[in-house]
This record gives C-alpha cells, sequence and structure tokens, in this order.
C-alpha cells in the first residue's frame, strides 16, 4: 500500500478517534457544541476529500477505513458506552448526531463515486 494510502487512513481514523473523545467530553451536557463541531469539521473533512483527490479519486481501501471508523462510532453512541445527551429528551440529541454521521458517510461515499466516474471516464 502506498505511503499517500496510509496517511489518508491514519487520518481517517483520527477524525473519528477526536470525535469520539469528544463525544465522551461533551455528548452529555454540551450537545450543541458537539453538534456544531461535527458540522463544521465534517464540511471541512468533505473538502479536503475532494480537494486531495482532484486529479482522481480517494482509493476504496481509505473509504472502507473510513466507513469502518463510523460504524465503531455508530456503536459506541448507539449502545450508550459515550453517555447520552441530557436534556428534555433524553437521548434525542445522540440520536440527531447518529443522522448526521451517516449522512457524512453517505455523502463521501457519494463524492468518491463521481470523481471515481469522473476518473475512469478520462482514462
Amino acid at each position: 500500500m502506498s505511503g499517500k494510502k496510509w496517511i489518508q487512513i491514519v487520518i481517517a481514523y483520527a477524525y473519528h478517534v477526536l470525535f469520539i473523545l469528544l463525544g465522551f467530553l461533551l455528548m452529555h451536557s454540551e450537545y450543541n457544541v458537539l453538534r456544531d463541531i461535527s458540522i463544521i469539521a465534517g464540511i471541512i473533512y468533505f473538502i479536503y476529500w475532494i480537494v486531495i483527490n482532484r486529479k482522481g479519486y480517494m482509493p476504496w481501501i481509505v473509504y472502507l477505513h473510513f466507513a469502518i471508523g463510523t460504524v465503531i462510532e455508530l456503536i459506541l453512541n448507539w449502545s450508550g458506552i459515550i453517555p447520552r445527551d441530557g436534556g428534555f429528551f433524553p437521548g434525542l440529541a445522540q440520536l440527531v448526531y447518529i443522522f448526521l454521521l451517516l449522512f457524512h458517510v453517505a455523502a463521501l461515499g457519494i463524492a468518491n463515486l463521481i470523481l471515481w466516474l469522473i476518473d475512469k471516464a478520462r482514462r
């Protein structure tokens, strides 16, 4: 596996590790901060994904590792290992966060598919 792929895989896992840690720190009491950070970071990562691969596409193995990180994060949130949010409807904010994760992994997959199709058409 090339150095570029390894770096991208490490970045994908680092992204999820960061949000797992933030989940433990912020989910219960500061969900709004966690949600806002995740939306901003998701947009930045999406733009990074496209820019870094503008001449081709992200290798699918990198996307697979990002998806694995997403599944780990989903399991930790869904099972309650990451503490549920407080508030009037406990757990609702965590459910919204789970949907944001699913949206993010789907958006990256669609973007990568489009980049792959463009790359294939060029060749």
